[in-house]
């Protein structure tokens, strides 16, 4: 196989993920979706901070993290709205509870990078779910929004869904149990589907020029 074949088949395959993040189904339309804490006021002892963890650009491995690297990370206000979706390519956002005895001002300085990457001692950390991109044509709405209740038990942070608006135009209240995974899995399932599909191919046109070329 000619080498521009290789480099062609290689960015096929490197391409698979992002496009699968990146697609737009039949019948769809893009959306927003927000998450509120309703009680972070409660916990006055901490920071709370929502991010994604590893992947692109901020490794998740606390031994390949300079200790003294800051990230240009605010804290959540109180009843604050912020954005709980993405690039799937990122992964889903977690919730950090970082102590203000690590980070009394941070109007002053910024929270370091490796707090937010493994097991760091004092840090509380809790995976949210995936947030939705998007919805049927049908639906009404462009944004849509998650409610949970955070609670803080010795070293264990919790998040619980008390609200999640769904693409049916009714409104969700759970009234217990952790962080759930996202409801957007069979989207997101599809994509998963596409980019393998498109790897698959990618791998089966290597192989084709490759055989063709030793026949």
């Amino acid at each position: 196989m000619k080498r521009s074949h290789w480099i062609a088949l290689a960015l096929l395959a490197g391409l698979s993920a992002p496009a699968a993040a990146d697609i737009l189904l039949p019948g769809t339309k893009w959306v927003s979706h927000h998450v509120r804490f309703e009680n972070l006021a409660g916990f006055p002892d901490y920071h709370f901070f929502l991010k994604n963890r590893g992947f692109r650009g901020q490794p998740d491995e606390p031994d390949k993290i300079d200790p003294e690297q800051r990230l240009p990370l605010r804290p959540l206000t109180p009843d604050s709205e912020e954005s709980l979706s993405g690039n799937p390519i990122e992964g889903p956002k977690w919730l950090f509870a970082v102590p203000k005895k690590l980070l009394p001002d941070p109007a002053k300085e910024q929270p370091r990078a490796i707090w937010f990457a493994g097991d760091h001692p004092g840090i509380l950390k809790i995976e949210l779910m995936s947030g939705r991109r998007s919805a049927p044509q049908s639906e009404k709405r462009e944004l849509f929004l998650t409610v949970y209740r955070v609670g803080i038990d010795g070293d264990k942070l919790t998040a619980t869904v008390v609200r999640d608006d769904q693409p049916s135009g009714e409104v969700v209240a759970a009234e217990g149990g952790d962080a759930p995974a996202g409801d957007d899995s069979e989207p997101g399932l599809r994509r998963a589907v596409i980019g393998g599909s498109i790897a698959i191919a990618a791998v089966a046109l290597g192989l084709f020029l490759y055989f063709r070329k030793k026949g």
